[in-house]
Parts: structure tokens; C-alpha cells; sequence
């Protein structure tokens, strides 16, 4: 126990955020932190539109009562992908990746695309992508 947690505190030191990082075991587990997430999500909040297979989308952040993503039919005049503003690590991840298919492909069915998307960032996690502090 006693190694592990030296490990963890000289790679807090290192990555200079001594609350995001505690090591269990040999694995990494990311910790909540208010002024950490709000600053991805501010990063986020400046995006106003994407393009997705050519067409253009409003990119909206806000807090969302009955879903974590929406996206408009692509053949809406003005067409939105809305992200719910709670949405936090491996969750914003795969509702962003989940509403970036439905822009992409928009005919495939929700239950499809919701066990494609969190499949995705599962794999992705597991391969070390995360959402970095935008002063790093």
C-alpha cells in the first residue's frame, strides 16, 4: 500500500493536479474534480458547430431534462446536436460519439447506435483517452 501510494503521489505531482489521479491495484482512476471538469466542459461550450459527412450542425451545451444528447434530423433548416451540460468523463465521451453517428447516419435504429457508441468509448478509455485540461 505504502508503494502505491508514493507512485500516485509523484505522478499527482508530475501532472501537477494532486486530485484527479489514485492508484488502485496498478490502475489509474480518475477523480472528480469541480474546477477540472467544469473547464472541459467551458472548452466544450465554445464549439458552435460541427460537420459531420458534410453537413453543418449548431453545437449546443446545455442542461437537458430527458436525455444526455439529442440530435436534430439532418434535414432540419437549422440542425443541432444538443450535449447535456452534467455530462462528465467516459459518459461525455460516448454521448458525444453517440450523437456524432446520428449526424453521421442518421436511418440507423437508437438502440444500435447507444450500444455502438458506449462500446466505443469503453475501448477508447481503455485505451487511455481522457479530455485534458485546455491550459496543459
Amino acid at each position: 500500500m505504502e508503494r502505491k501510494g508514493k507512485i500516485g503521489l509523484l505522478l499527482s505531482i508530475y501532472l501537477r493536479k494532486p486530485s484527479l489521479v489514485w492508484f488502485v491495484a496498478n490502475s489509474c482512476i480518475p477523480l472528480y474534480n469541480y474546477n477540472y471538469t467544469h473547464q472541459i466542459m467551458r472548452a466544450i461550450e465554445k464549439i458552435k458547430t460541427v460537420t459531420i459527412r458534410g453537413n453543418r450542425y449548431n453545437f449546443v451545451v446545455k442542461k437537458l431534462r430527458i436525455a444526455r444528447g439529442l440530435t436534430e434530423h439532418p434535414a432540419t433548416k437549422h440542425k443541432t446536436v444538443y450535449i447535456d451540460s452534467r455530462e462528465r468523463g467516459k459518459e461525455l465521451l460516448a454521448t458525444l460519439i453517440d450523437e456524432f453517428i446520428h449526424c453521421a447516419m442518421w436511418e440507423i435504429q437508437n438502440d444500435v447506435v447507444d450500444e455502438i457508441s458506449d462500446d466505443i468509448a469503453d475501448a477508447l478509455w481503455r485505451c487511455g483517452v481522457r479530455f485534458q485540461d485546455e491550459h496543459q
